[in-house]
């Protein structure tokens, strides 16, 4: 994952804050955690991408036998996708998707740049981590004819983010119809699997169902 901010990196087993401003975000902190996986077991593929919307639009496949890795020209290849990387980066990588989608739209740059510093918060909105359903991912075109961000948001969320924008509209940062069928088969169904991310507090089935209809959106037309 790119980031233009300084990741933190674990001190003695536990996360350091970031300088200046209290505790690093979520997401950077889980990239950072990620980071230290790909320099222990020398495999960065399983951890790591460089950009967002290459690696979800390709399954991608990479050589683990070392005498192959010796000859590709870079640290992480070109053949690079997201069916390589382990299921706790592959969930890191949908989240920081939904999120960019929220905050990173629109043609109106001062608005875009307003909902990205909403973003760049220490926590993360609630539409991630308790209910999903405020993104609204089966909105049509007609009915957010008059809905704005901010305008599904839960309660006071501060983020004012949702929802996703309807269907219809392409999104920024597509996401592909099988990485996101198989963020249900991630979720599991068995309390003691471990189907969620750390920051993930929603309900499992409502989880499921909202990969479900992601995937349905995200299909391609002539299978509509």
């Amino acid at each position: 994952m790119k980031s233009s901010s300084r990741t933190t990196l674990r001190c003695g087993g536990h996360r350091t804050p970031q300088a200046g401003s209290g505790t690093a975000h979520p997401l950077v902190l889980e990239v950072a955690d990620l980071c230290v996986e790909a320099l222990i077991d020398r495999h960065p593929e399983r951890h790591c991408w460089v950009d967002e919307r290459a690696i979800v639009g390709q399954v991608g496949a990479v050589s683990p036998q070392p005498g192959v890795r010796r000859l590709q020209n870079s640290w992480l290849p070109p053949s690079h996708g997201w069916a390589v990387l382990t299921p706790r980066a592959q969930r890191l990588l949908a989240d920081v998707m939904l999120l960019l989608n929220l905050a990173d739209r629109g043609q109106d740059n001062s608005e875009r740049a307003r909902r990205l510093s909403r973003a760049s918060r220490a926590e993360l909105p609630p539409c991630l981590t308790i209910d999903r359903s405020a993104m609204r991912v089966t909105l049509s075109r007609r009915q957010a004819h008059d809905v704005q961000p901010g305008s599904t948001c839960i309660d006071d969320c501060p983020f004012r983010l949702c929802p996703l924008p309807p269907k219809g509209d392409e999104l920024p940062y597509q996401m592909d119809e099988a990485f996101c069928a198989h963020q249900i088969d991630l979720v599991g169904r068995w309390f003691r699997s471990p189907g969620r991310a750390d920051w993930q507090a929603v309900n499992r089935e409502d989880l499921r169902t909202f990969w479900r209809e992601m995937s349905e959106r995200m299909a391609p037309a002539w299978r509509k």
